[in-house]
Formats: C-alpha cells, structure tokens, sequence
C-alpha cells in the first residue's frame, strides 16, 4: 500500500491526482520539472486501484495525464479525506519562490 497524493499547480489552478509510495519525494521530483508554483496539498494510505476508481470519479475534470481542474467537488473530496484520514494540511511550497501566497491561500483552502 503506498499513497495517494494532491499536487496543487497555483498558477493552472490544476491539481495531480497520483499515487506514490514516498509522496514526499515524488513531490520533489515533479518540481524539478514543473517551473510553477506547486503545493503538496494532502497525501494518504491507499491503493493503486483507489487511485484509478478516483480518476475515473473525476474523469469530467481530467485536464491532460494525472492534471485535473481544482474544483469544489475536488476540494470536498480531498476534506473528506482529510476527515477520515487526519486533517492535519501537508504544505510544501516550492523553496525559491515566494509569490503571491494569498492566492495559494486561497486555492489551497479546502
């Protein structure tokens, strides 16, 4: 079992929905070639078939490969998880950049 993992792209307003099992580091490996601001929003325990049930829940929202559109529906679902899972909000900010963190602010509240 490894985890499912929520990447927020501020700029798209795009999220990655994955799976990994060290989410931390997949984290790092995207930002090394991803040049926007991106969030680690959450991570919990699951599956690999959760991961694929999930991207065919949100198959309406599916934007290109794992990007979907950061929505309501996304961000309740990603609640819902944090209810059941812990609550406590992963925030890892890409180091070298400080831009216009109310925004991130506000997309990142779920």
């Amino acid at each position: 079992m490894g985890y499912i993992y929520y990447i927020l792209d501020t700029e798209k307003g795009f999220v990655k929905i994955g799976y990994s099992n060290n989410p931390g580091k997949r984290y790092r490996t995207i930002l090394n070639v991803n040049n926007n601001q991106l969030i680690l929003l959450y991570y919990h325990k699951a599956t690999i078939e959760d991961e694929q049930e999930l991207h065919t829940k949100l198959i309406q929202y599916h934007v290109h490969h794992e990007w979907y559109v950061y929505n309501d529906d996304i961000k309740n679902w990603i609640q819902s998880k944090k209810e059941l899972h812990g609550n406590e909000i992963i925030y890892m900010p890409r180091k070298d950049v400080s831009r216009d963190w109310e925004k991130i602010k506000t997309l990142q509240k779920v």
